[in-house]
């Protein structure tokens, strides 16, 4: 009576999920920007999918049908802020910026409204980990993984991403 077959379909699921959110996140992007600028958006999936795992190990959670419902869930909210953030560091480019004073400025620009469009996220996730009983014992990785993505993503978006950009070359195209 092992759950292994349902795991491994569900971890399946979640991967398939991400790897076609990460085709569809860089091939959009480099349809409207460039192919650089969408390969370190997308870098943010994995990122913080992995960086969630290391927060679940340090708390005691595993990974099982429930935190991999969450992840599924907070997949499709993950990349949204490094987009934003991207595409603004991306015009700033286009404006005649050099690489670093376009990441400044373009991640500076989105900081306020990107930051509360995600705390938001998170606090609707928060009232889960109150929940009582042996129901809020079985749903309390649901807002731990909600969360934990939410906020790595957030960091990303914010220190990892706009460092990336400001190190790419200026080129014609760009």
């Amino acid at each position: 009576r092992t759950r292994a077959e349902h795991i491994t379909k569900r971890i399946n699921l979640l991967v398939d999920n991400g790897l076609i959110g990460m085709a569809l996140i860089i091939g959009l992007l480099f349809l409207f920007l460039n192919a650089r600028t969408a390969f370190w958006v997308a870098m943010g999936i994995p990122a913080a999918l992995i960086a969630t795992i290391g927060i679940m190990y340090i708390a005691g959670l595993t990974i099982n049908m429930i935190s991999l419902f969450a992840f599924i869930v907070v997949l499709g909210i993950v990349v949204d802020d490094a987009i934003v953030v991207g595409e603004n560091i991306f015009s700033y480019r286009e404006k005649g910026y050099p690489p670093l004073d376009a990441a400044i400025l373009g991640a500076r620009e989105m900081a306020a409204p990107v930051t509360m469009a995600i705390l938001t996220t998170m606090v609707a996730f928060l009232p889960l980990m109150f929940t009582e009983g042996m129901m809020g014992k079985f749903i309390y990785c649901i807002p731990v993984v909600a969360i934990s993505v939410l906020a790595i993503s957030l960091l990303e978006a914010f220190i990892i991403l706009p460092a990336h950009l400001a190190e790419l070359k200026p080129e014609k195209s760009f």
